[in-house]
């Protein structure tokens, strides 16, 4: 799954100098559903205009730990899109619709923005089911990520796959069975996959 944050979110209290108790909440949730988390360059460059130094530089050093949307598809030549929208050839509405666009155009999944305008532009192109306020977002995304209890049987215990030993030999007959198994198995085990697992005894 592909999030675009807004950089107005980070902003969005102008007082705030850490980010929100409850943005911290998502961005923790988002984590635990693997979520690619992505910033728009636009963001990036309306953020370099900000001519408080200071709160400039605040800013940028909480969005700079997140990826750029790369090549984001480009509005200007979408008449119909420009329509639906509005569009303006200068100014924030610019940066505004950008954002929007990569929804449109399914460049990712999900956007989460505090601004208003953009929430009420969406519910024109239809979209506005993939555009969430923060705390919209939070409840959203918790619910995904709650998963139901599972109750092991008796005799088996869940562990994490890199605790495993992959030279133990129930492992042979895989190895031979299937080629690149090592290179499978180092790969979940770097993605903090589980597993469930019999452990019992050797007998001497």
């Amino acid at each position: 799954m592909r999030v675009l944050l807004d950089t107005n979110i980070f902003i969005y209290r102008e007082d705030d100098k850490v980010i929100s108790n409850n943005l911290q909440s998502l961005l923790r949730t988002l984590s635990r559903l693997r979520t690619e988390i992505l910033i728009h360059p636009l963001s990036i460059d309306e953020l370099e205009r900000d001519k408080d130094e200071e709160i400039k530089k605040i800013i940028i050093s909480k969005v700079q730990s997140y990826a750029l949307l790369e090549s984001p598809p480009d509005p200007r030549k979408d008449t119909e899109f420009k329509e639906n929208v509005n569009w303006k050839e200068r100014g924030k509405n610019i940066e505004d619709n950008t954002l929007l666009y990569a929804i449109y155009k399914d460049a990712v999944d999900f956007l989460i923005t505090e601004d208003k305008g953009i929430h009420k532009r969406a519910k024109n192109l239809d979209i506005d089911n993939r555009i969430f306020l923060i705390d919209d977002a939070r409840e959203i995304f918790e619910k995904s990520a709650r998963t139901p209890k599972i109750t092991s049987p008796p005799a088996l215990r869940e562990d994490f796959v890199y605790n495993l030993d992959i030279n133990d030999p129930i492992f042979e007959q895989l190895k031979k069975d299937y080629p690149g198994f090592d290179e499978w198995f180092k790969r979940i085990s770097r993605e903090g996959r589980k597993c469930w697992v019999y452990y019992r005894e050797m007998i001497a």
